[in-house]
């Protein structure tokens, strides 16, 4: 479709624990969404850890259709569509992000939605435990 997916990683051997089947799902629905609200030509997946090294931050940023304030929460709400979606062509369920959201949340991570620098992101928040930390 002409999209380039650029994929931003730091530091580059950076380790994050997570069930890898699920996260393919979160990242499936996160990049299904860049492409049917997306009109740009560069869809970005970032991952980087926050500044003391105790979250890590997986982002999918694209300059697709800008949301509206209000909607930021409501998207991740089971069955919502934005008003925009609801009256175009581009079909879907509204779930995609409803599962982003219950998937992040069994890794005890948070999601959320916002706009920077003419892109909208979708930013997972999740604790960065070593391997054998309880």
């Amino acid at each position: 479709q002409g999209v380039d997916i650029v994929v931003e990683v730091y530091p580059e051997d950076l380790f994050v624990q997570i069930d890898v089947d699920k996260m393919a799902r979160v990242f499936s629905n996160l990049i299904s969404n860049a492409f049917k609200y997306g009109f740009g030509n560069v869809i970005r997946l970032r991952a980087y850890t926050s500044a003391d090294e105790a979250s890590v931050f997986l982002e999918t940023r694209n300059n697709g259709e800008i949301l509206e304030e209000s909607e930021y929460k409501s998207i991740f709400e089971r069955s919502y569509r934005t008003e925009k979606s609801r009256t175009s062509e581009i079909p879907g369920s509204g779930l995609g992000l409803s599962i982003v959201k219950n998937i992040v949340g069994l890794h005890g991570g948070i999601v959320f939605a916002t706009v920077e620098e003419n892109e909208t992101v979708f930013r997972i928040k999740l604790n960065n435990r070593e391997v054998g930390d309880d």
